[in-house]
């Protein structure tokens, strides 16, 4: 679910300057193509679609107090015996692939592993949550396992201090793996990477116990609450479904906490930077020829650098728009506002994926079907012949980047939306929301311009 050439190093100074995870052929488009609009106007467009959001929540109050009707459906409760077999059949397939990945074939195409997890589980689950709401508390690999295994009571007490961020070293290092790591499709290492990111988080679980270590730490369980907030359906183990406009789950959250906060702007961060590392612009600037790019073991130092400073000017500069925006409006700020980033992040994460994930997934599945190299086709499908990818097609390719416009666009318009909605909570009046908002409002309108630089510029294969 990441300026121009010569617009690139002032808009990144103004920013100021921003597991496991899926194969480097899971990136979107070719981009090789000659698009029907001259990249400005998309540029442009993109822009004046969120300046134009801000001027309407501006001055239409009335959408700006507007409370969208969220209603409740009672359900049962799901059975733990349910919740405990969801968890270990997840427990076993997930085991089965590391054995793929350890015994099976070592091309990654062949291999079902790497298309499991890049694909099916990065992407696919994210997009799956975003529409439907969080499933992952049914389907992690973890519960099942605890509920048998474990003692009642945890061995140790969440230490306060850690906060959420546990999770985040842990999303930095799956980042880390996708993005910087010479080899993250290799079977064997991904098996193994696999295994080290199960073994440390059974181990958080069983000292610290399953309610705290999976709320704050595990770093998918903090991901996919995040991306289930987008979805129109909010679902609890004790209070049944919820179901109203999409993001009214992020709207239920009052306040959340620095390594929270930390977290949405990480999960932006990783998926800007995938895209910016891949341009023209970033591997000239690294003194390479863009034309004979030596290949990923040769930029790890600075990949990592980049990665780190793309995190980190993007924190910098959400945290001057923040205070800005209190100075100017005299304010103590809008509790949770960082939630407001996750549209743009998750919109971004769909945009960049959007090209490649029905190859990808037809692979996964037809790899599965003979997981050993066996020469079995277990699952039937086997015969699958996927295409080298949907993009060879002119008309597609046109019609993916469309959608992949639209999708940023939206993406900035629901997050300024929100981020208005935010601020109105309690006793603010409209003036002083602006006020408050007016700085990070144009930080998004930067960042839009920003992200569709990122899906229309040339990129390094």
């Amino acid at each position: 679910m990441g300026v121009a050439g010569r617009c690139a190093a002032p808009l990144i100074a103004c920013l100021p300057a921003g597991a496991w995870v899926t194969p480097a052929a899971a990136h979107a488009s070719e981009r090789g193509q000659i698009m029907l609009l001259p990249t400005e106007l998309y540029l442009l467009g993109g822009g004046l679609a969120v300046l134009v959001s801000v001027l309407l929540v501006t001055f239409l109050p009335a959408i700006s107090r507007w409370k969208a009707p969220v209603g409740e459906v009672t359900i049962g409760s799901t059975p733990p015996i349910v919740s405990i077999v969801i968890s270990l059949v997840s427990l076993v397939v997930l085991l089965l692939l590391v054995l793929a990945g350890l015994f099976g074939p070592t091309d990654p195409i062949s291999n079902p592993l790497p298309g499991w997890i890049w694909t099916l589980f990065w992407i696919g689950l994210t997009f799956l949550c975003m529409v439907l709401g969080n499933l992952w508390p049914l389907l992690n690999p973890w519960t099942g396992l605890i509920r048998v295994i474990a003692p009642r009571s945890p061995v140790l007490r969440y230490p306060l201090w850690l906060g959420y961020w546990p999770a985040v070293i842990m999303f930095f290092a799956f980042a880390w793996f996708e993005l910087i790591y010479p080899a993250p499709d290799d079977p064997p290492r991904l098996a193994a990477a696999v295994t080290a990111y199960f073994a440390a988080n059974l181990a958080g679980l069983l000292l610290f116990g399953q309610l705290e270590w999976m709320r704050k730490a595990e770093a998918f369980s903090v991901y996919f609450r995040m991306v289930g907030g987008i979805s129109p359906f909010q679902w609890s183990s004790t209070a049944g479904l919820r179901v109203g406009l999409p993001g009214h789950g992020l709207l239920e959250c009052k306040s959340i906490s620095t390594g929270e906060g930390a977290f949405v702007l990480l999960a932006l961060a990783t998926v800007s930077f995938d895209g910016f590392s891949q341009t023209f612009f970033w591997i000239d600037s690294l003194g390479l020829n863009p034309l004979e790019f030596p290949g990923r073991s040769a930029v790890v130092v600075a990949n990592t650098l980049g990665l780190v400073l793309m995190a980190l000017c993007l924190a910098l500069a959400y945290a001057i728009a923040v205070r800005m925006g209190c100075f100017i409006a005299r304010t103590s700020g809008v509790p949770g506002i960082a939630l407001a980033i996750v549209p743009i992040a998750l919109a971004y994460h769909l945009a960049h994926y959007l090209a490649d994930f029905p190859v990808d997934a037809l692979r996964a599945v037809k790899a599965l079907s003979d997981p050993f190299g066996t020469g079995h086709d277990l699952l039937g499908t086997a015969d699958i012949n996927p295409p080298a990818s949907i993009m060879m097609d002119h008309r597609v390719a046109t019609l993916i980047y469309r959608l992949q416009t639209v999708i940023i666009v939206m993406g900035h318009v629901m997050a300024v939306v929100m981020a208005h909605l935010m601020a109105l909570r309690g006793d603010k009046s409209v003036p002083a929301a602006l006020l408050a908002l007016a700085p990070l409002n144009a930080l998004m309108v930067l960042y839009t311009v920003f992200g569709l630089w990122l899906l229309s510029t040339p990129i390094i294969s």
